[in-house]
């Protein structure tokens, strides 16, 4: 790459910090993680890669269940707007309540 190591550093702790991969500072090794050879493929369309991200306010109940019998899980939002989302076997959804897009 011809640059110096901190600048190969710095993007590597970037990568580090979006959670690509894993760099040991004092062995100066960088392990790949899955992430990162899903994020290219998907970027050169041989994958298809989104990150869904899931804010939950609930007070007074459990705001997700993972069922690990048939692989669903069930998130709830906020407390009394019927907020909630369902993920099932081969993609199957089930939505209620609001959703924002982020940046």
């Amino acid at each position: 790459m011809n640059k110096p190591i901190e600048q190969v550093e710095v993007q590597l702790l970037r990568l580090a910090n979006w959670g690509f991969l894993v760099y040991n500072f004092e062995t100066k090794v960088a392990i790949v993680k899955d992430k990162l050879t899903d994020y290219v493929n998907a970027q050169a369309g041989k994958a298809d890669y989104d990150v869904i991200f899931f804010n939950s306010f609930v007070t007074n109940a459990a705001n997700g269940v993972l069922g690990s019998t048939h692989l669903t899980s069930d998130f709830r939002g906020s407390d009394g707007r019927g907020q909630r989302f369902a993920a099932g076997a081969n993609l199957s959804q089930e939505f209620g309540g609001v959703a924002e897009k982020g940046s």
